[in-house]
Parts: C-alpha cells; sequence; structure tokens
C-alpha cells in the first residue's frame, strides 16, 4: 500500500470537499411531475337495490384529461481555466432537460463574457460530447460556431453533454479570453446551476474563462462506460472510468497529485478489492530524492481504503475508497492515464444518475507548493444512468379457501399460479383474484390479458381494483386495460370477474369442466417480459327453479335447498297430482305458488300452464278453460320480476272452469302424458273414483332457460244441469332505449378503413340497434351507420383535435378513414321490445371492422331490463388554480389540459331514469392514475348539474371521514385510501343527484 508523503502542505479538505460535493448525487430525477400528453381517466360504479331487492351495478362512462407541458432544463456551468498562448482548450458543459415533456433548445456561442476579458479567441465552437470525456474529438457532432446558432431537442428526464473549443491567439501571460454559452428553450427559463447564477448572474448562460500563462498547464479529463453484466437485473454491472492528464504548458509541473474519491451511495465498494485497475498510461516518475513515492518509474495508481491515512476529504472519517496516485515530474507536452472499473449497488433505481469527477493538483511553476491560481483543477463531470430492466410475476393467492363460496379466494389454498374456484352457477359472476408484483428497477405500467382456454362460448372477462367495486382502467390510453404505474418491488392484488353466459353448464353437451382461463401481465417498457397465471373453474352447474305449491295465497315456505325439487313431476310413473282443488262449473280455482330461484345469478321466469306434458310440449288448456297468473297483490302477470339467487317469489295460478256441462265433466279422462294412452287421475283425497282435469304448471327462466313443471288437478264437482373504448353496462325499461357512448380511435401509424356493426344477443326476442354517427357536426349521432349513403358527411376530431368531416365510401367503399391519432364518436343506440320481461339480459357486440375485414375490435354492452333505472353520466373540468370552483363547462372529455400540480374537478350525476324508486344506492369512486385526492373536495346536492362550471351553493361539502353527516339529504361520504365512496340512500324515480369531488395532477 502506498503512502502519502507526510511534508507535503496540501490541503484536500478543500479541494475533495468540491469532488465529493459533485460527485454524490444518487437517484436524482431529472423530470417534473407526470409525462406531458399523460391522459388521466376516472370512471364511477354505482350498487343499489331495486324495486323488487335486487341488488343491482351500474358503471359511468368515462371521463378524460390530458396533462400538460412543463417546461423545465438546467446548464451547468461557467468554467475557467489556465492556457498557454496559442493553445485550443476545452470547457465542459452540461444542458439537462427537467420538464415532462420533449423540448428544444437553441443554443448560441459568443466571443467575451459579463466582466471583461483581453482577448478574442482565433475559433470558437460548441460540440456534442458524445463520449462524455470534456473533449472535443474528432467525429461528434457540431452545434454552431461561434457567433451562430443551433438546436438540439431532448426528451424529459434527458440530458446532453456538451463541449465548448475554443483556440486561444498569440498572447502573453496573464491576458484573458472569454465566451458566453447561451441556451433558450422554448418556453421558461434554463436554470444556470451555477452559484449565484454566475458572474452576470443571469439564467440561461454559462461564462467561460481562459487565462494565459507560461507554467506548466494541468488538463484533466475523464469518461465513463457503464458495463452491462448480462443478467436480468443490474447485481453484475459496472462503470468503467478512465482519467486523463496532459501537461500542455511549456515546462513542467511538480508534485502531481491525484485522489478520486468514490461515492459509496451508488457504487458497491466495500473493500479497496472491489476496485479494479485496468490499465495506466504513460510515465509516472517517481525520483530517488523522494523514496516514499516507490521505486523510480513505476505506476503509483492504487485503489485506496478506508485506513487513518486515507481520510480523503480531511474530515476526520476513514469511510472513503477511491484511487489515488502521484507524479513527481509531468513534462511539457506529456501525458497520463489510468482506467478503472467498480461495481454498481445493485439495488439502485433505473434512473439513478452515476456522476463523477476527479481532482488533481499540481505545481505548476515549481515553487514548492501548489496552492497558486490554477494550481488545483477538477476535470469534467462524466455521468452515466441506471438503465432499467423489467420483470413482473403473476401469481395465484393461495389463500382463503371455502368451497361453494364465490368470494374471490383461492379454494385449493396453494400457492400454484393457479386461482380456483370450486362451483359456480350457470350465468353467475365468477370471481378471481391474482397477485401482480413489479420486479424491475422502475416504475412500469402491465398490460393485463385474459385468454379464454374452455371457459363457455360468451364468458366476458374483465379487470377490477382488489375490492371488485372499482373497473381497471387504460391509464397508457394504448387500448388495453392495465394495472397503472407500479413502483420498483409493487405488489397489487387485482379482481378478475369471468360473466358466465345464462345457460351454459357442464355436462350441457357442448360444455365440460373444468374450466380454464390464462391471465398475463405484460411490461409496457419491454413487451418481451409478461407472466401470466391460470384461473380455474371447477365446475359449473346447470341452472335450476324449484315450483311448489302453497297452502293459501301470499304464503311463502321455499324448502332453500338448491339441490332439491320439491313437487316434482317426470312424464314416466308420477300421475298424482300434487294438490287437487274442488271446484263447481262456472266457478275459479286460486292455486297458491312459489318459485324458488336455484340458480347463482338473478333471474325472471316465464309462466304457463296446460293440459298435458309429453316432456317436452305443454298442451293447451281443454275447450272453455281459461288461466291468468296472479301476483299476490292481484295484478295480472305472465313474467315474475327478477328473481334473486337463492330467493323466491309467491304468486297463484287463478283457473276458471267452463258453466257448460259439456266442457266441465264431473269425470274427465285424458292422454295428459303423451303415450297416446288414456288416462284418469283421481287425486281427491280419500279417492272418489272419477276422473279430474290435469292441470300442469310450467315456470322457464327467461335468461338461463332452467325450467320446472307440475302437476295439480281439478276436481268438477258433479253437476245436472281453465359494449372500443368502452364495454358498458345500464338498465332499460321495457319498450324503451339506452344510449352508449363509444369512441372509436385509429393510434396507430397506419391509415385504416372502418365498418361498424352491432348485434344483440336477444335480437329473435324483439331487440335492436342502431349505431349512431354525426352527419350534422353538432356532436351528437344522428344517422345509423347502416343507412349512410356516398352523400353523407361524418364528422370525426383529427389528430389536431380538430372536428372535421369526411365523405363516406370516398376513399374506400362503404368506409370511414382515420388517419393515426383521429377518433370516432359513436352513440350505440339498443332498443328493447315493450314484452321484455324485467331482469332480461341483452348482450351487445359492437365490432369495427378494418384491415381489409382481417381484424377488428370488439365492445360488449350489458343491458337489463328494470323497473328501478339508475343512470350515470360522469364528466371532467380543469380547476388549474386548484381553489375547488372548475375552470370550464364539464365534459366527458376535458376542453382544457391540466399540468402537474393543477387540479381536476370531477362530476357524477346520477338519476333514476326508472319507474320505480331506487334504495340504497352507494356510488364508488377511485382517485385516477397519476394523480392524488383534494382533501375536504367532496360535494353533492340534489338535482342534475349538468355541465355548468359553477353551480354555487346546490353543492354542499362532506366531510372526509367515514361518519354520519347530520345533511337534510341524508347524503353521507367518505374517502378511505384511494377509495371513494357516496351513500345516496333512495332515489325517487325521475330525480337525480350530482356529486363532485377533486384531484391534483401529480
Amino acid at each position: 500500500m502506498k503512502t502519502w508523503n507526510s511534508n507535503r502542505q496540501i490541503s484536500w479538505k478543500t479541494v475533495f470537499a468540491v469532488l465529493l460535493a459533485l460527485c454524490v448525487l444518487p437517484g436524482v430525477a431529472l423530470a417534473t411531475g407526470t409525462s406531458a400528453g399523460e391522459r388521466i381517466q376516472n370512471q364511477a360504479t354505482a350498487t343499489y337495490v331495486d324495486a323488487n331487492l335486487n341488488a343491482q351495478t351500474a358503471q359511468s362512462n368515462i371521463a378524460t384529461v390530458e396533462v400538460g407541458q412543463v417546461y423545465s432544463a438546467t446548464l451547468a456551468e461557467d468554467r475557467s481555466l489556465y492556457a498557454a498562448s496559442g493553445q485550443s482548450v476545452n470547457f465542459s458543459h452540461v444542458l439537462a432537460n427537467t420538464g415532462n415533456g420533449e423540448d428544444t433548445y437553441t443554443i448560441a456561442l459568443a466571443q467575451g463574457i459579463s466582466s471583461g476579458d483581453d482577448l478574442d479567441f482565433d475559433n470558437l465552437a460548441v460540440y456534442i460530447d458524445q463520449n462524455g470525456d470534456g473533449v472535443a474529438t474528432a467525429g461528434e457532432t457540431l452545434i454552431t460556431n461561434g457567433g451562430g446558432t443551433g438546436t438540439v431537442t431532448l426528451q424529459a428526464d434527458s440530458q446532453l453533454d456538451l463541449v465548448v473549443l475554443a483556440k486561444l491567439p498569440t498572447s502573453t501571460p496573464g491576458q484573458t479570453a472569454g465566451a458566453t454559452l447561451t441556451v433558450t428553450p422554448t418556453s421558461g427559463i434554463v436554470d444556470d446551476l451555477t452559484a449565484g447564477n454566475g458572474v452576470d448572474t443571469l439564467d440561461g448562460t454559462n461564462e467561460d474563462l481562459a487565462t494565459v500563462t507560461d507554467n506548466a498547464v494541468l488538463n484533466v479529463n475523464k469518461s465513463s462506460t457503464y458495463n452491462d453484466g448480462g443478467t436480468d437485473s443490474i447485481v453484475d454491472d459496472t462503470v468503467t472510468f478512465v482519467v486523463t492528464i496532459t501537461n500542455t504548458g511549456p515546462v513542467a509541473a511538480y508534485d502531481v497529485e491525484i485522489q478520486d474519491a468514490l461515492d459509496l451511495t451508488v457504487f458497491d465498494v466495500t473493500d479497496v478489492t472491489d476496485i479494479v485497475i485496468n490499465a495506466t498510461e504513460g510515465d509516472y516518475e517517481d525520483t530517488v530524492a523522494d523514496p516514499a513515492e516507490g521505486t523510480a518509474n513505476t505506476d503509483t495508481i492504487n485503489g485506496f481504503d478506508p485506513i487513518a491515512v486515507n481520510d480523503a476529504n480531511n474530515d476526520a472519517t476513514t469511510g472513503d475508497f477511491g484511487v489515488r496516485g502521484h507524479d513527481d515530474v509531468l513534462n511539457a507536452d506529456e501525458t497520463i492515464s489510468f482506467t478503472y472499473t467498480v461495481p454498481v449497488i445493485a439495488t439502485l433505481p433505473a434512473g439513478t444518475l452515476l456522476r463523477n469527477s476527479v481532482n488533481i493538483l499540481g505545481d505548476k511553476n515549481d515553487d514548492g507548493d501548489d496552492d497558486d491560481d490554477g494550481e488545483d483543477v477538477t476535470s469534467n463531470i462524466t455521468t452515466q444512468i441506471v438503465p432499467q430492466v423489467y420483470g413482473v410475476t403473476v401469481t395465484d393467492t393461495g389463500v382463503n379457501g371455502a368451497a361453494g363460496v364465490n368470494d374471490g379466494g383461492d379454494d385449493d389454498s396453494l400457492p400454484n399460479d393457479t386461482q380456483q374456484v370450486n362451483t359456480a352457477a350457470s350465468g353467475e359472476q365468477v370471481l378471481f383474484k391474482n397477485i401482480i408484483t413489479n420486479n424491475g428497477n422502475g416504475t412500469d405500467i402491465f398490460e393485463l390479458t385474459a385468454v379464454n382456454g374452455n371457459f363457455p362460448a360468451g364468458t366476458v372477462f374483465s379487470f377490477w381494483q382488489a375490492d371488485g367495486t372499482t373497473a381497471l382502467l387504460d391509464t397508457n390510453d394504448d387500448g388495453a386495460v392495465d394495472t397503472g404505474p407500479m413502483i420498483a418491488g409493487e405488489v397489487k392484488t387485482i379482481m378478475i370477474k369471468a360473466q358466465l353466459p345464462a345457460g351454459a353448464y357442464d355436462g350441457d353437451g357442448t360444455n365440460a369442466g373444468s374450466f380454464t382461463a390464462t391471465v398475463a401481465a405484460t411490461s409496457e417498457g419491454d413487451a418481451n417480459i409478461s407472466d401470466d397465471a391460470t384461473e380455474e373453474l371447477l365446475t359449473i352447474t346447470a341452472p335450476r327453479v324449484d315450483l311448489s305449491n302453497e297452502a293459501a295465497v301470499g304464503a311463502s315456505t321455499p324448502d332453500g335447498n338448491p339441490l332439491s325439487n320439491e313437487d316434482a313431476y317426470t312424464v314416466v310413473g308420477s300421475e298424482s297430482p300434487t294438490t287437487t282443488y274442488n271446484a263447481a262449473p262456472g266457478a275459479a280455482v286460486n292455486i297458491p305458488l312459489t318459485i324458488q330461484n336455484d340458480s347463482g345469478v338473478p333471474d325472471s321466469f316465464q309462466l304457463t300452464a296446460g293440459a298435458s306434458w309429453n316432456g317436452a310440449v305443454l298442451g293447451g288448456m281443454p275447450t272453455g278453460w281459461s288461466y291468468v297468473f296472479k301476483s299476490t297483490a292481484g295484478n295480472t302477470i305472465t313474467t315474475t320480476p327478477a328473481v334473486s339467487p337463492g330467493g323466491s317469489y309467491s304468486f297463484y295460478l287463478r283457473v276458471t272452469v267452463p258453466s257448460t256441462a259439456v266442457f266441465a265433466l264431473a269425470d274427465y279422462s285424458s292422454d295428459f302424458d303423451g303415450d297416446a294412452t288414456v288416462e284418469t287421475i283421481d287425486g281427491s283425497s280419500p279417492a272418489d273414483g272419477d276422473g279430474d282435469y290435469p292441470v300442469f304448471i310450467r315456470v322457464v327462466s327467461t335468461n338461463t332457460g332452467a325450467s320446472d313443471i307440475k302437476l295439480d288437478a281439478i276436481d268438477v264437482s258433479d253437476s245436472e244441469k281453465v359494449t372500443l373504448q368502452a364495454n358498458q353496462t345500464g338498465q332499460i325499461q321495457p319498450g324503451g332505449s339506452i344510449a352508449y357512448p363509444h369512441t372509436l380511435r385509429n393510434d396507430g401509424n397506419t391509415v385504416e378503413a372502418f365498418t361498424l356493426s352491432a348485434v344483440n344477443s336477444l335480437s329473435a326476442s324483439g331487440w335492436g340497434n342502431n349505431i349512431l354517427v354525426d352527419t350534422t357536426g353538432d356532436g351528437s349521432g344522428n344517422k345509423p351507420f347502416s343507412t349512410l349513403a356516398i352523400t353523407d358527411s361524418v364528422f370525426y376530431t383529427d389528430a389536431t383535435g380538430a372536428y372535421v368531416s369526411q365523405v363516406f365510401g370516398q376513399t374506400v367503399a362503404n368506409s370511414l378513414v382515420f388517419a393515426p391519432g383521429e377518433k370516432l364518436g359513436i352513440s350505440v343506440l339498443e332498443f328493447a321490445p315493450s314484452s321484455a320481461p324485467d331482469g332480461t339480459l341483452d348482450i351487445l357486440t359492437i365490432t369495427a371492422t378494418y384491415n381489409a375485414g382481417a381484424s377488428k375490435v370488439v365492445n360488449i354492452d350489458q343491458t337489463t331490463v328494470i323497473q328501478g333505472q339508475i343512470r350515470l353520466s360522469k364528466t371532467v373540468a380543469v380547476d388549474a388554480t386548484c381553489n375547488g370552483v372548475a375552470d370550464e363547462a364539464f365534459a366527458v372529455e376535458a376542453a382544457s389540459k391540466a399540468n402537474p400540480e393543477e387540479c381536476v374537478c370531477w362530476r357524477l350525476v346520477v338519476t333514476n331514469e326508472g319507474t320505480a324508486a331506487a334504495d340504497d344506492v352507494v356510488i364508488y369512486d377511485t382517485v385516477p392514475a397519476f394523480s392524488d385526492y383534494v382533501p375536504g373536495s367532496m360535494l353533492s346536492g340534489a338535482g342534475d348539474f349538468g355541465t355548468t362550471a359553477n353551480p354555487g351553493a346546490s353543492l354542499i361539502a362532506h366531510t372526509d371521514a367515514d361518519d354520519a353527516e347530520a345533511r337534510p339529504d341524508g347524503y353521507n361520504a367518505k374517502v378511505v385510501g384511494d377509495s371513494i365512496t357516496f351513500e345516496l340512500g333512495t332515489i325517487a324515480s325521475g330525480a337525480s343527484v350530482t356529486l363532485q369531488f377533486q384531484t391534483k395532477v401529480q
């Protein structure tokens, strides 16, 4: 180990304090806030109970605001040096874009500085220092010569090394020459990092000064190379530094001291052996008169470690590592250099700046000390950036298994990359939970996809927050649902909902369990990085319904067992009726009944009755007999309301016996089971010997196809004389319509021709739709796509945001053509027939076909017939000053852009469009990605305030706490983490409530 000459009078404390201040910059983040152009989206979900006590869910549209650009940059820094007459000199600078978007900078270089000088440089130019060594070398890009200007463009969170190359004229010692580097951004200022903004006190400038000397001139330059260790992490990565010292003066320099301290917050050096000296070049002279430095002409470049003699910066600590050296004599025009390599700390986050410079001291005038001006020299700052590595895992939860409970738990309770649910009913929504982990070293977004294996055709998969109340959105606007930004090491639980199609089940002739799908998470930063897990459903039970008799009208005693069929009837061997009623000719008989829904989804049931059943066909009532189904309130019904899973509905069948004796026989026989044999039923107790009229009662699901049939009888007494962007859900009334807004966007880099189509799953039952486009320019859809003619102009938004039109089919027959960045708003109007039963679910598939028919995108809108119908409308507006009042009218897409640190107002109008009151209305919302909730910003009030920017006192503030608020309207609200909940209670038919909250753009 080399020791230092204790007789040397060198103040390393002062010198290396400067060096370490330059080096210690780990984890510096250049960019300001959320990236410009980022689209922040928000969507709300409502749950409520309808008039039939069924739990319902509705989702709002998606509201969007775009992040604006903030301009910010820095320039480092004023430089001064000594040089010989006629010599070329290099001044190094660093330009950094610290804003949140791309910016272009104008660079000018001029003779002279604000404090004055003696000379002009003979030649003056500024270059891009592509190898970062602080020296303009052959092949590096010229930006401009002195007196001119040039431009450079930098992405957000990036920097550029610049070097000013200047040639001194013939001159005398003590004379000075200066140059001023000026950088002008598109907008804003460039912060001069020189202390006090330098001598000129101005931003956007660096001033360089060269002083002519006839002493030795020490130039020190440093360059670095980042070495990828070849793994999926940075655990084996290193940085190699090259330090070059040249005496460009006319005389020798003496006692040149080199000490290069390392920043231990970024470099993994715990022992001197971690520093590898790769090479030394040049003649490091050690004289016989200085034996402490070793043998003459040997290398004196060594790594140093923290022992007492190695207090590199003289701060009374011994924790300094680095590289040091000494040269007794560095002759004129002589160069020495050394190269060394150090490891990078394996846990550094992506984007960490690895900055380093080296300082040297030397006796340039041979006066025996190094305290004169220009005898301490600091190199340029070399910068490397830790690269981002990407990694993700998708796993099952492995916990909370509970057989028969569909709650998102893993029913095998094993961490095996398979999230298992053991059973679900046909038409049920199955809940799976997965865990996403960001294994990379920087923030990443993971695209989510679900690939169906053998789930029944028509199964729809959707992605939700872990609580299942708020849908995950497309936060990076690439057309696919994603996790939102996840920091390095973040673990996020998500819920996957699989909506099973009604009527499909295990063993139905088409489907057989177990059922699997694959959910994958793919890195936005590197599409080659992906992981997946399996979602498994062991069995789908067949849809069931249980029809049974009651003792009296209004009574309800279902058996509560979904696996049993009370009062079951089969064609063979079950000729005895459940109950036989006595009636005289002309009389009416009430048969009390109860339906128990043994399926896993709300369901409505069609009601029919007849006098025969062969296992497939229900025959009509005998001549003259009539019947009608009645609710317990006496209203005529043909279909039940939606019955909740496991719930029941009581009603009765009223059969009227004809008064004509020939149609009301006291002894009746018929072939009631379709076996071509006439049979007689005697259901009286005790048997009375005469034949009774069979009454078959059948119920059939309007949704799943589940059915049940039972047999009663009437003994006539004797008498000589019977949803592109985005999938949506909504409700509709029978005979009504609903409009779903969708947006078709071309986000690629090719021009595409589109055709549009939509198909109702219940078209055979009278459901229909129109895809409306805007042909008038008022922003509203008015004409069906299917009826467009070659003379129609269709309005859309071009890439600049202008609302323009094109002639349909003019470019490609029967198509609309959109360039990259253009989008089309459509309104899909869906119609329900007036006979649509309550609870009916129609699945509308909207398809946009392009690429000459080879490609397509699909949205699915799910519409349920309901009497109590909640409609949600979400809008957004910018509040730049965060004063709680919107600066503009609310809209589905904000008219203005929101910059970081500005606020956004989110508004939701909740309207009951049904004919019955909606009870227990709860609205679930969430703070969108790239945003923070503004405390105390929740507001609500009765009424629909639409797009009004400031409804004033009509909206009343809520507290953020989960407490009972004493408000006249009874509304409550709370904020828990990023979840926002409004509890609105009952909303009358036709009434509206307006809700609002604020977020601040990060």
